[in-house]
């Protein structure tokens, strides 16, 4: 029958069969002073039922011991070395006011010292109470569940679960002094509810561990480590979600995760005072919602062994290192108005793998030598509209492999881009990348860039592009720096220019290992517009080139080539290099040229006038209209469109045989060429006109030559070195060929015969070394 004890007795009460269930009254009592007595020992033939409202202590004993399963209620108070101990699993539930505690030392094995021990099954213990213990508060040795509505205590570890998965549900405090507020060695889950607090203490001790299998931490209240360690520590990775006005702070770390990935949601605060407040060691995810908030010294996030993936929209700061760090590659995504601010990067992605970086927020570093976003194995960085990113040292910084930018917001520092290793550049319309001395610099490897929006460099260079590559400015674009607009070494430079280019100071485009420039837009330096040194180059230009000194100019070797499309403007001289074989091409448009003593002369087209040099060849292309005004010479010419000539033009060299344009003889005007040997080209008298040709053998040829148009009464062709004596003429009207023979030597001419003027054709000494050819 039920046996009740309402008054106090010595213990130890040793139960039989009959005195299942045992109540203890108010009035009750049971000590046991002797040796290593319990004060009650229930054996294992039952499955027991005690109820205590009374007082239950033993001096060096267990207080309440059931040697098989049970269930103990408890309203008044049990101690002992250990408080409470099933060795066959059960429940003991202490209801307010009522207290367990376990007064053995640490150090003595698993359970002893606890103010409630289970063990041999799965234990089950609601405190609404005290629960204390010189070792642990609570301890079930084959796994269970812990619920905590009031008070849990230990010296070493406030509740601790081993032998399998752990449950427990914290309402108030469950706190430790030495080592860990909750252990759980068979994995499990932590569920930490509003207004709840979990702390470890002493040097080693974690607010929460969890190890031996996955583990789920869910907090809602505050977890706290001992002041040198972990809030949360996951040994075998897990999940944590950290709520709303929620908090886990830790020293060394504050989340802390290894043995496998790691997952963590937060909208609280999460805080260590020491390295990094979240530190995953086998990849992982963090959550950070708007309003929540991570920090450590060193890092705010830190994920490595493994990919990581940060999702930021609240705030992420670290004083020393990277806000947010993931060494083995992965993404961070920040949204707008999240914030990642780092001592020497606001995110770090280490060179064990690519990273991935989206930002709408904000992203900076606030060292001396830091990066805004620092890719130590390449990847890709997009800055959106209202996204900003910015370092004292570098805006984004990436090495190892080539990268990728796509940025329409803002990103600052003193080189707002630095790639070591090349890659791919977009700035779009509302991006702005600006520099204190480089806006864009990249150090080594290819870059390919395109440019909608604004890139400007207070100091040295808007673009510092030392690997080659291309630059293509779009309209509405600006490149500006003080000293440079664009710089490219070490490698061969494509710029196509529709926006605008521009410095006060040297140089506007600066390719100094040869490349092309295409402009539509303008171009403006205060030195030298465009420059081409150490390799071949080509300016072709439809816009405006400006320079205080020169607009275009080649240095080294050629050839080089300038295009002049209808629309160009030069502001300054265009200047080839000293080599021979460099070509001014007029493309279409019309204009003069002028002054011309070789190869130099001057250019009037679309309202300005500039001068030339050093260039071998004028080509002037098909649609094209200029003319040749005063006393010229030049060198070398290649004529598919149409060049007047109103004075006298020497072709000193050679007219090119490709050409197939029209030379147009207008007035008294003359054509003096040193050979022409094409068929397509067309010589058109339009007044009183005279061909020279310096040497008959190199002009025309069997097969044909240029066609002359128009040639009447007044116009003469000269053909030099040609001798005078015993000339003979044939003419053939059918395919107006006209053969200039003197028994050795033989000249043939082509002439149109719908446009032959009236009369034949005669010949005479030049009063020279040659013959010259009338027709009247």
């Amino acid at each position: 029958m039920p046996k009740v004890i309402a008054t106090s007795i010595p213990g130890p009460v040793v139960l039989g069969a009959a005195d299942n269930p045992l109540t203890i009254t108010a009035t009750g009592a049971v000590n046991a002073t002797g040796g290593s007595a319990d004060a009650i020992d229930a054996p294992a033939s039952a499955t027991w039922v005690i109820g205590n409202a009374g007082k239950v202590t033993s001096s060096s004993g267990v207080g309440m011991s059931l040697a098989s399963s049970g269930t103990v209620t408890n309203s008044g108070s049990i101690s002992g070395v250990e408080g409470v101990l099933l060795r066959k699993g059960g429940k003991v539930t202490n209801n307010g006011g009522g207290s367990i505690a376990g007064s053995g030392a640490i150090g003595n094995g698993f359970g002893s010292g606890a103010g409630v021990y289970i063990t041999g099954g799965s234990g089950n213990i609601t405190n609404s109470g005290v629960i204390s213990g010189g070792a642990y508060g609570v301890a079930l040795g084959a796994g269970g569940l812990i619920t905590n509505s009031a008070t849990i205590r230990g010296g070493e570890d406030g509740a601790i679960v081993q032998g399998a998965t752990g449950t427990v549900v914290n309402n108030s405090s469950i706190v430790a002094s030495v080592d860990d507020g909750v252990a759980l060695f068979g994995g499990g889950t932590v569920t930490n509810n509003q207004s709840a607090f979990v702390s470890g203490g002493g040097t080693a001790g974690a607010g929460v561990f969890i190890t031996g299998g996955s583990g789920t931490v869910a907090n809602h209240g505050s977890i706290a480590s001992g002041s040198p360690r972990l809030g949360v520590l996951l040994a075998n990775g897990g999940s944590v979600s950290n709520d709303t006005s929620a908090a886990i702070t830790g020293g060394v770390a504050a989340v802390f995760v290894n043995g496998g990935t790691g997952t963590l949601t937060n909208s609280g605060r999460i805080a260590a005072t020491g390295p990094a407040g979240v530190d995953f060691e086998a990849g992982g995810s963090v959550g950070n919602s708007r309003g929540a908030s991570i920090s450590g010294s060193s890092f705010g996030v830190f994920i490595t062994g493994g990919t990581g993936a940060l999702n930021n929209t609240g705030t992420i700061t670290s004083s020393l290192y990277g806000a947010a760090a993931l060494a083995g590659g992965g993404s961070v995504t920040n949204n707008a108005g999240g914030v990642l601010t780092g001592g020497s990067s606001g995110v770090y992605v280490g060179y064990r793998g690519a990273g991935t970086v989206t930002n709408t927020g904000l992203i900076n570093s606030t060292s001396t030598s830091g990066a805004g976003v620092d890719l130590g194995g390449g990847g890709t960085v997009t800055n959106n509209q209202g996204g900003s990113i910015a370092g004292a040292s570098a805006g984004l910084f990436a090495s190892g492999t080539r990268a990728t930018l796509n940025n329409s917001g803002n990103i600052t520092s003193d080189h707002a881009i630095e790639l070591e290793a090349g890659g791919n550049i977009t700035n779009t319309s509302t991006g702005v990348i600006s520099g204190n001395t480089t806006a864009i610099f990249v150090a080594g490897g290819t870059v390919n860039f395109s440019n909608s929006g604004k890139i400007a460099a207070t100091g040295a260079t808007g673009a510092d592009l030392e690997g080659g590559g291309s630059v293509n400015n779009n309209a509405g674009g600006t490149i500006s720096g003080s000293n440079i607009g664009i710089f490219f070494t070490g490698g061969n430079g494509a710029v196509t220019n529709a926006g605008l280019v521009s410095t006060a100071g040297n140089f506007g485009v600066d390719l100094s290992a040869g490349g092309t420039v295409e402009n539509t837009g303008a171009i403006s330096a205060g030195g030298i517009g465009v420059a081409v040194y150490n390799g071949f180059g080509t300016v072709t230009n439809s816009g405006t080139i400006s320079g205080g000194f020169n607009a275009v100019r080649f240095s080294g070797s050629g050839p080089n080539r300038v295009v002049v499309n209808p629309g160009a403007v030069f502001l300054g001289s265009v200047v080839g290099s000293s080599n021979p074989g460099n070509t001014l091409e007029l493309a279409g448009g019309t204009g003069s040229v002028t002054s011309a003593t070789g190869t130099a002369g001057s250019v009037a087209t679309n309202g300005h006038s500039w001068s030339y040099g050093n260039f071998d060849t004028l080509a002037f292309d098909a649609s094209g209209n200029w003319t040749a005004s005063g006393a010229d010479t030049l060198q070398t010419v290649l004529n598919n469109g149409t060049l007047g000539v109103s004075g006298s033009l020497d072709v000193a060299t050679a007219v090119d045989p490709a050409s197939a344009g029209v030379f147009q003889l207008t007035g008294n005007s003359s054509l003096e060429v040193a050979a022409a040997t094409g068929t397509a080209s067309k010589v058109q008298f339009q007044g009183s006109n005279e061909l020279i040709a310096d040497n008959f053998a190199s002009f025309g040829s069997s097969g044909g030559g240029p066609l002359l148009e128009s040639f009447g009464a007044g116009d003469s062709v000269d053909l030099r070195q040609l001798a005078s004596s015993n000339l003979s003429l044939n003419f053939n009207p059918a395919t107006g060929s006209l053969a200039v023979s003197n028994g050795t030597q033989t000249a043939t001419l082509y002439f149109q015969t719908s446009s032959l003027g009236a009369g034949t054709f005669h010949a005479a000494s030049d009063s020279g070394n040659g013959v010259l050819i009338t027709h009247a």
